[in-house]
Formats: structure tokens, sequence, C-alpha cells
């Protein structure tokens, strides 16, 4: 995902402008991992704001998909609507 999707010339600037973007290693940091019942790798978590969680991705998303979770997030869709709904459409 980091080459393919994370480092992609269309995905990388939202992830630095338009969305708080954190990088975690879990197997330093179990508790987090703990925290959001993370068991496999890469797991994205979608957090509101506040913290509150609204999504949980698990494994490789491909970039269009990707860009479809960014559109969800930045277009604050989250208040009306899962995910799944979102990427149903």
């Amino acid at each position: 995902m980091d080459r393919d999707v994370l480092n992609d010339k269309e995905i990388n600037p939202i992830l630095k402008k338009d969305v708080v973007y954190v990088r975690i290693d879990v197997d330093k940091k179990r508790d987090i991992a703990s925290l959001y019942n993370i068991r496999g790798y890469p797991t994205i978590a979608l957090l509101e704001p506040s913290g509150k969680r609204i999504a949980q991705v698990p494994g490789y998303i491909p970039k269009k998909d990707f860009n479809k979770i960014l559109s969800f997030l930045k277009g604050k869709h989250y208040k009306t609507i899962t995910l799944g709904e979102f990427l149903k459409r």
C-alpha cells in the first residue's frame, strides 16, 4: 500500500492537506492495536475529530477504493451514512 496507494501523486497530497493521517506501528504500540481491535495489517481506522470510530477497513485497499474512502471523509458523509453504504453508490 505504501508504494501503490499512500505515496500516489493524487492520494499523498490529500493525506497531507485534507485529513489527519497517522501511521502507527502496532507491533510497537500494542495498546493501540488492542484499543481498536486491530488483528491484521494493514488496517485503516477512520476516526472523527473527537476520536470516535467511523469505520475500520482491514487489508490492502486499492487506490480507487482508497480515494473513495478519502471522499467519504472529506465530505463528512459519515454523519449521515456508513462507509459501506457510501461505497455502494
